[in-house]
Formats: C-alpha cells, structure tokens, sequence
C-alpha cells in the first residue's frame, strides 16, 4: 500500500482534477452561501428567495444550475 498525499478531500475522492476543481467550488460557494444566511439570521423562506434568485441569476447567464437533493438518513435509537 502506498501513501499519497492530497491537496484536499476533493483531490482524493473525485476521477479528475476538473471534478474535483468543480467540487472544490461547488463545497466553498456551500460554506459562504451557509455563513451569509446564519450571519443575517434569515429564515428559511427568506433564504429560499435568495437561493431561488441565485439560480435565476445563474440560468439567465447561460449556466445549467442543479440541485442534488438526498433524503436524511433514519437515526435508529
């Protein structure tokens, strides 16, 4: 077994630089979005309208914005 080291988790999980740069983006874009919402104590209706005039603001430009949603796993107490 051989030790690599990674730049990041991205680097290491992702098939190519390009996905893994993408990731990358996608994961920073996540944490700044998360940081303005709890700074601004907004509601989830309020973050909503942003995050849904983000995507409109994204599909105007000519990108293909997507949303990747995943059920909550069940927590067996």
């Amino acid at each position: 077994m051989t030790n690599q080291r990674f730049k990041s988790v991205w680097d290491a999980i992702e098939s190519t630089p390009i996905n893994a740069a993408s990731m990358k983006a996608r994961s920073k874009l996540m944490m700044e979005i998360t940081s303005v919402i709890e700074k601004n104590e907004m509601t989830q209706t309020q973050a909503a309208q942003l995050l849904d005039t983000l995507m409109n603001m994204a599909a105007t430009a000519g990108m293909s914005p997507e949303v990747k949603l995943s059920r909550p796993k069940l927590q067996m107490g």
